[in-house]
């Protein structure tokens, strides 16, 4: 099960959005912007990539 922990400040530096992330399926635009990061962790993306932020606010995890 690919995951992915993507800190608040990784996902700016990327230039992903904060409410890109806040669904509980990745937005289409941020897929685009962490692609290359994704396909690295072994995600598949043609499949939903499964989003919960983490308890503070301090990041994302991804998980497929």
């Amino acid at each position: 099960m690919p995951t992915l922990v993507l800190t608040t400040s990784m996902a700016d530096e990327l230039g992903v959005a904060r409410p890109d992330l806040l669904g509980p399926t990745l937005s289409v635009d941020a897929g685009r912007l962490l692609e290359a990061l994704l396909m690295s962790r072994g995600f598949d993306l043609g499949r939903t990539v499964h989003v919960s932020e983490m308890v503070g606010g301090s990041g994302f995890v991804l998980t497929q």
